[in-house]
């Protein structure tokens, strides 16, 4: 990195990268914490959390383990490959998440709350009759 600008973007562009990512892994434990009866929340959680870890590897490895500035060939293949394969293994585990998604325990589902329409037409044939 030659510039002060663009090191800034990059350190930038990744802590809003792993921000956005941590906030929905955040909320995807939650979901499950609170519907511990969906294994899908469960792999939509470790979806995302690999996801965030791809996003860590590139910018740990070259701002702290790095000595050198100078990345080889090997290095540089390295990295991308394990990005690479934390980032499909994450999109396969939110897609495995979706596929998996039982709208059945869902309370809701089998009972949804009335409308208003339907609440005030239950209310005017009851004072009809």
């Amino acid at each position: 990195m030659d510039s002060t600008l663009e090191l800034w973007a990059y350190v930038f562009s990744n802590i809003g990268a792993v921000a956005v990512g941590s906030l929905l892994t955040a909320l995807s434990f939650l979901a499950y914490r609170r519907n511990s009866d969906q294994a899908s929340y469960r792999f939509a959680t470790l979806g995302f959390g690999l996801i965030v870890l791809g996003t860590l590897v590139d910018p740990v490895y070259l701002l702290w383990m790095s000595v050198e500035y100078r990345l080889t060939f090997t290095e540089i293949l390295l990295l991308q490959v394990s990005e690479d394969l934390l980032f499909a293994a994450g999109l396969g585990l939110l897609f495995y998440a979706i596929l998996r998604f039982d709208t059945s325990a869902d309370s809701t589902a089998d009972n949804p709350a009335p409308s208003e329409d339907e609440l005030l037409w239950n209310q005017q044939s009851q004072n009809d009759n």
